[in-house]
C-alpha cells in the first residue's frame, strides 16, 4: 500500500476517479493500513457508527472539484501549490496556537490531538513539522472528503482520513481540538450546522474547536467571488461567513466561551528578486484556486491578476483592533538576504468555542 500512497502524491493521483474509498483502496483495506502504520489515531476510528454506511455511500457518489483536474476540477494542481508549506505559515501558526491553546507550539502537550477537518493533502500537518520539528509525534489528524487529497496526505506519512464534514467516522470525545480552516465556505446550508455538531461531538471537554474563513464583502471573500468564480473551470460560488453566523453556530452546537475575531493570515512566496518573487505568488494563486487563462496571453493574465490585487486586496488597518506593527495592509514586496518575499495581505475571521 505504501506504493499507492506515495504515487498519488508524486502525481497528483493520477487524475483517475476514485475507487471505492480511495483511489484504488478499499475502506477496509485503508482502516487495515491505518492501524498499522498510525496506531495513535487507531482506536479513534468509528466505521460502525449509525449512518456510516450512507454516508460512506454519499462520498463514493457526489463529485469534488478536488479529486482531480479533469471535468472542471482543481485537485491535482491545487496540491501542486500545497507543496509550498509556508507559504501561508503565519497563519497555520496562529490557527495552531488557538486550537492547541498555547503560545508556542514547540511545547504542545505529549497527549493533545488535534482534528484537522477540512484538512485537503496535510498541509496543517506539515507546516507544524516546520513551526515545531522537535515535538516527539504529530499531534494533527488529516481529515477531508475529497479520496485523492487524502491519499496525497497519506503520501506524506500523515495520518489522514476520508470523511465529510458533518458525519466523522470518528467516536466521542476523542480530540483536544478541532480546526476547521481553509475551506469552510465550501460545506452549505444546513451542513455547517451539522459540521460544528459533528465537531462537537468528537471533542472531550474543555476541548475547543476553532472555524475560520474570510468575512463576507471582505476583500478576501471578494477574491473569491469576483476573480476565482470567474476564472476557475468550476467556478466559485460558495457564501462565505459572517460574524453573526460563526457566533449563532457555535452557541447552536453547544459551544460555550465563544469569541469572534480577525486574525492575519497573508500568503507570503519569495523570490531571488522582487520580480521573482511577484511572479512566484502569481503562479502559487493560479495553481492553488485552478485560474483559467482570461485571454490567452500568460504576460497580460499576470499583468490583470497583479492589478486586481494591488487594488483590493488591501484594508485599513486602523480600522483593525489589535493590529500589529507586522501586518501588511496592502500588497507588499521586502527585500531579504536571499532576495525578495511578496505578500499578500489576507483578514481571516475566526470563531473559538469550548465544549464544557
Amino acid at each position: 500500500m505504501k506504493r499507492t500512497f506515495e504515487t498519488a502524491r508524486a502525481s497528483g493521483a493520477a487524475d483517475v476517479a476514485p475507487a471505492d474509498y480511495l483511489p484504488r483502496l478499499s475502506r477496509t483495506e485503508f482502516e487495515r493500513v491505518f492501524r498499522r502504520r498510525h496506531p495513535e489515531f487507531a482506536d479513534l476510528l468509528y466505521f460502525d457508527r449509525d449512518g456510516a454506511d450512507a454516508a460512506l455511500d454519499r462520498l463514493a457518489r457526489e463529485h469534488n472539484e478536488f479529486e482531480t483536474d479533469a471535468a472542471g476540477g482543481r485537485g491535482r494542481s491545487y496540491r501542486l501549490a500545497q507543496r509550498a508549506t509556508t507559504a501561508r505559515l503565519t497563519g497555520i501558526a496562529t490557527l495552531l496556537e488557538m486550537v492547541a491553546g498555547v503560545a508556542d507550539l514547540r511545547r504542545l502537550p505529549p497527549e493533545t490531538s488535534v482534528l484537522d477537518v477540512l484538512g485537503g493533502d496535510g498541509l496543517v500537518s506539515r507546516a507544524l513539522r516546520v513551526l515545531a520539528p522537535e515535538l516527539p509525534r504529530n499531534p494533527v489528524l488529516t481529515s477531508d472528503v475529497a479520496g485523492h487529497m487524502v491519499a496525497g496526505a497519506l503520501g506524506w506519512g500523515l495520518a489522514a482520513i476520508r470523511q465529510a464534514a458533518d458525519f466523522l467516522f470518528l467516536r466521542e470525545a476523542s480530540f483536544h481540538g478541532v480546526l476547521i480552516a481553509y475551506g469552510s465556505h465550501h460545506v452549505g446550508g444546513t451542513d455547517r450546522a451539522a459540521m460544528c455538531a459533528e465537531a462537537f461531538r468528537v471533542l472531550r471537554p474543555g476541548g475547543r474547536i476553532v472555524l475560520h474563513d474570510f468575512e463576507e464583502g471582505s476583500p478576501a471573500a471578494r477574491w473569491f467571488h469576483e476573480v476565482v468564480h470567474r476564472r476557475a473551470a468550476a467556478g466559485h460560488a460558495y457564501r462565505h461567513y459572517t460574524r453573526g453566523e460563526l457566533y449563532r453556530l457555535l452557541r447552536e452546537a453547544g459551544f460555550t466561551e465563544i469569541t469572534v475575531t480577525e486574525i492575519y493570515d497573508p500568503i507570503r512566496m519569495s523570490g531571488a528578486s522582487r520580480s521573482e518573487a511577484v511572479g512566484a505568488l502569481l503562479r502559487y494563486l493560479t495553481a492553488m484556486y485552478g485560474l483559467r487563462s482570461g485571454t490567452g496571453e500568460p504576460a497580460t493574465d499576470r499583468a490583470e491578476l497583479l492589478d486586481w490585487l494591488e487594488r483590493n486586496m488591501r484594508y485599513d488597518y486602523r480600522s483593525v483592533p489589535g493590529h500589529a506593527a507586522h501586518w501588511c495592509s496592502t500588497l507588499t514586496v521586502s527585500d531579504t538576504p536571499d532576495g525578495a518575499v511578496a505578500e499578500l495581505p489576507r483578514l481571516a475571521l475566526v470563531a473559538t468555542g469550548v465544549r464544557g
